[in-house]
């Protein structure tokens, strides 16, 4: 998902509303939202790829198909942050998205697995499922698109993301209805992306609009956090050394503040959907190895202070999956921070994640003197990460 550098996956990686509480930085009055906040859904990939899909769906040959996808379905603005969220991590442009739409729908010769070791959904057969019924029942699809676009989300979903973001962080964004058949959602800087193929229905046949504000939420946190930092960090907050901990910071507290999963887990478990089931099988290992995720991550912590972990590192170790380990462990050292220093201090981390580790050892010393047991981060590196500060980076005051 990510070529260039690995800081820039933070402003991507990296949720919004009312009267700010001076004294706290944290939205008291969830009632309003700020009039800077400016926030507008695009439709532009959605239209053009339906209209695309009804062309595979009549039997066009592959050249036909390719004439059409690059002419009205690669230009759009939804398509371009396609590319940009991927190509953060992996090699990625128009002929690679093309390529994969056609993998998916069965039409390229490709090797890759449909399930993995442990019977789950590979990438792939995630994508095959999502484009073969997209291809098989057109018609719903449309009537998905309709029905999005009729309600309105945009405020009340600014209003759940900004409760948990420093009073000056910038929200604005452009939202973009895509068909991806990847990540459900996604966040690049101000532009941010919602995948029609996995919009979910409820048993009545009505949009579960309450998960679609989760979404649009959860990825409007990101692009709250990514100006926060901005403000605070300068070039800092893209320094390659401290990616995992900005990642940290960014998943766990959208996932913490707006879309847990702990309410939904047991259903997830017994769901005939394969990403539901998908999605607690991520959940259930990250519980499951936590002891193991926090020695990881002081690991890869201090390897990216020294210059040395990689993009793939971040891939397979952090952010590959459903929901990758990032996520379990950000929510569980946000949840104690929440619990023993309250939500301020979790919300200021989305100002400066080298403090995130000074931060968590703090929450997790107060535990450890009520007699409950919470794993400990070396001081010294805990320190170095706060300190952090590149030779040739100028002086950005923390608000």
């Amino acid at each position: 998902m990510r070529v260039p550098e690995l800081g820039a996956a933070v402003a991507a990686v990296l949720i919004a509303c009312g009267s700010p509480d001076p004294g706290t930085g944290v939205d008291t009055d969830p009632g309003q939202v700020r009039s800077v906040d400016s926030v507008t859904v695009n439709y532009d990939m959605a239209d053009a790829g339906l209209t695309w899909l009804e062309l595979a769906a009549a039997g066009a040959d592959d050249e036909a198909l390719r004439e059409a996808f690059f002419r009205d379905v690669a230009p759009t603005a939804g398509c371009q942050a396609i590319i940009g969220h991927w190509e953060r991590f992996r090699e990625w442009d128009e002929e690679l998205f093309f390529d994969f739409i056609l993998e998916a729908l069965d039409r390229k010769a490709t090797d890759a697995p449909l399930v993995d070791e442990h019977g789950q959904e590979t990438r792939l057969g995630h994508a095959r499922r999502l484009w073969l019924a997209a291809v098989e029942d057109q018609d719903r699809l449309r009537e998905n698109l309709e029905a999005l676009r009729a309600i309105d989300v945009r405020e009340v979903a600014l209003t759940r993301a900004r409760r948990f973001l420093p009073a000056e962080a910038d929200v604005s964004n452009r939202f973009h209805v895509v068909l991806f058949g990847a990540s459900g959602a996604f966040s690049v800087g101000e532009d941010n992306g919602f995948d029609l193929l996995q919009l979910r229905r409820l048993p009545n046949g009505g949009i579960d609009v309450e998960w679609v504000i989760d979404l649009f939420a959860h990825e409007m946190h990101h692009s709250g956090l990514a100006s926060s930092m901005e403000q605070s960090m300068g070039e800092v907050a893209d320094d390659d050394r401290i990616v995992l901990p900005g990642v940290l910071v960014a998943e766990g507290t959208a996932t913490y503040f707006t879309t847990p999963p702990f309410p939904q887990l047991e259903a997830w478990r017994v769901s005939d959907d394969a990403t539901d089931r998908g999605l607690a099988a991520d959940w259930d290992r990250h519980l499951a190895n936590m002891p193991s995720l926090y020695a990881q991550a002081e690991a890869d912590i201090e390897l990216g202070l020294n210059g040395g972990l990689t993009t793939d590192d971040l891939m397979a170790r952090w952010l590959g999956g459903y929901q990758g380990a990032a996520y379990g462990l950000g929510v569980d050292m946000m949840r104690m921070i929440d619990t023993e220093l309250g939500t301020e201090a979790a919300v200021n981390l989305a100002r400066d994640s080298r403090r995130l580790l000074t931060t968590y050892n703090r929450a997790a010393m107060s535990a450890r003197e009520e007699g409950r047991e919470a794993y400990l981060f070396n001081a010294a590196l805990a320190e170095r990460l706060e300190a952090f500060e590149p030779a040739d980076s100028k002086d950005v005051s923390a608000p």
